[in-house]
């Protein structure tokens, strides 16, 4: 059991203000309003978003790919327990590859793409 299902287990998903006043939006609606067309595999887009979702603790309705780790999303992103683990997951992937990720990642979406670009 990892420590992001412990902390649900006893504390539930995180809340942060903007995501709780946003409507719910399923996976596959994100997928078809910021990434149809885009050549992204829907499967591997929405496994992305969850694993986002679980990483930083919350529920994955409420992200967008715009959400940006250090402003939309600085309440929780500001601890690297969280954060940390996901930019942890696309520098080793690409030293793994050998690749140099060119773009920072500052976006749930930069994340999905820099992963997607990796792991295709």
């Amino acid at each position: 059991m990892n420590l992001n299902a412990i902390w649900s287990f006893f504390f539930g998903p995180r809340s942060n203000a903007l995501l709780d006043r946003r409507d719910d939006m399923r996976p596959d609606a994100i997928y078809d309003i910021y990434y149809a067309g885009s050549g992204l595999d829907r499967e591997t887009v929405i496994m992305l978003l969850v694993h986002v979702a679980q990483e930083l603790n919350l529920v994955v309705e409420r992200l967008r790919p715009s959400d940006r780790f250090f402003v939309e999303l600085k309440d929780i992103c500001s601890e690297w327990d969280s954060v940390g683990i996901l930019f942890w997951e696309v520098g080793s992937l690409a030293k793994k590859r050998k690749v140099r990720i060119e773009n920072p990642i500052e976006t749930i979406d930069d994340y999905i793409r820099a992963m997607h670009a990796l792991d295709p």
